[in-house]
């Protein structure tokens, strides 16, 4: 098992993987989509990949885009937290 990634970059990762697939974590945390708990855990999955340098790579590539990429650990939950109504393009 690899140790966990930095925390603060994680966290920065995660927001930015939420913002490019028309997510607002803040909006949802606010609404009870997801408590203070279900966030941390996120960040927490974030921080056991180990493809920090790959998710910035594809992060820097995209924009917008329908879902996160394949392999990253939050991408169910961020589809499961999208409004219907969005519609991001990749």
């Amino acid at each position: 098992m690899q140790p966990l990634g930095d925390a603060l970059v994680h966290l920065r990762l995660l927001g930015l993987m939420a913002k490019t697939v028309d997510v607002d974590l803040a909006e949802a945390f606010a609404e009870g989509k997801i408590t203070p708990e279900e966030w941390a855990k996120m960040v927490n999955r974030c921080r056991a990949c180990g493809c920090v340098e790959r998710c910035e790579r594809w992060l820097a590539c995209h924009e917008h885009s329908a879902d996160a990429p394949e392999g990253c650990n939050n991408a169910n939950r961020l589809r499961s937290l999208r409004k219907p109504e969005t519609s991001a393009v990749d």
